[in-house]
């Protein structure tokens, strides 16, 4: 991220701030700010833990601007919980270092064909459907 980014990123939060009367329902709710920074020691750490190496841009912006906070929904999620998948129950972690195994739209097919007003299909098949390897990378 470069500097003029970093200077665009903290003026359009200052202008938020100042305007949240214009703001949509969700946005008026939030705190408009950012968790405290990572360190590059904490970044390293986090890489070292998960095998992979972040993009730099998204380096500069937990080391500088914040680690999660202000967002679109929810807000961003720190570095630490944006791995969990936190819709399961169990909140398993999402492995990182594995290539993302989709290029196109993806859907099983039981989905579209399935007769929702008759039940629910077995839970084995809606785990598989549901499972994190889906969301790897």
């Amino acid at each position: 991220m470069i500097m003029n980014q970093k200077k665009e990123i903290l003026e359009k939060l200052a202008f938020i701030r100042r305007h949240k009367e214009f703001a949509s329902f969700g946005v008026k709710e939030q705190e408009v700010s950012y968790n405290p920074c990572l360190s590059e020691e904490d970044i390293k750490g986090f890489e070292h833990k998960h095998c992979i190496t972040l993009p730099d841009d998204y380096r500069t912006f937990i080391s500088e601007i914040g680690n999660g906070g202000f967002g679109p929904g929810y807000g961003l999620l720190p570095l630490d919980k944006a791995i969990v998948d936190f819709k399961l129950r169990d909140k398993p972690n999402i492995s990182l270092n594995e290539k993302f195994p989709y290029q196109d739209s993806w859907n099983e097919e039981w989905i579209t064909s399935f007769n929702w007003n008759e039940g629910y299909p077995e839970t084995e098949i809606v785990n598989a459907y549901i499972s994190t390897a889906h969301i790897a990378g």
